[in-house]
């Protein structure tokens, strides 16, 4: 009996999780959500990461590079074949993109966390997540997210993460 009540609070457990990404309605959320997760995964402490602060998502269309990349070159690559295959890989994202520019959504969060020694130290970063499907009710993968952070000297002086970016 044990093992079919254990077999029942695992089942829970799962439609749980699922139900806890079904609740994020919007494309923001599940972003912030991702950004929180991706963050957390850089800090010595991150059970004690406080979220103080979230910029409103941005949507823009995504620059040349951004979506396609830098074209490959011969000395990336050991071998022609390898290097082949990534000339046709840029081709196709170049034609995607030319097609349509992917959005590119952004949100801005600064938090605290203890550091290594216990001393609460506040951090800022820029999540950015590259999609064709933003505004869809479809979750964010958190692998998607990306995360840059602002050095304490940049976030003092004011030049952490410019308006335009």
């Amino acid at each position: 009996m044990k093992y079919v009540v254990g077999g029942v609070l695992v089942a829970t457990a799962l439609a749980g999780s699922g139900l806890a990404w079904s609740r994020y309605h919007s494309t923001e959320q599940a972003l912030r959500r991702a950004c929180v997760m991706a963050i957390e995964d850089t800090l010595l402490a991150p059970s004690t990461m406080q979220v103080r602060e979230w910029s409103e998502m941005r949507v823009r269309a995504a620059t040349e590079f951004e979506a396609i990349g830098p074209e490959p070159t011969r000395r990336q690559f050991g071998s022609l074949f390898q290097f082949t295959d990534a000339q046709y890989d840029f081709k196709d994202r170049k034609a995607a993109y030319e097609a349509g520019p992917p959005s590119v959504a952004l949100v801005r969060v600064t938090y605290d966390s203890d550091n290594g020694y216990g001393t609460p130290v506040r951090g800022a970063a820029r999540c950015t997540y590259m999609s064709d499907k933003i505004g869809s009710s479809d979750p964010v993968p958190y692998g998607a997210v990306k995360v840059e952070s602002a050095s304490d000297i940049e976030r003092i002086l004011g030049n952490a993460f410019p308006s335009g970016s």
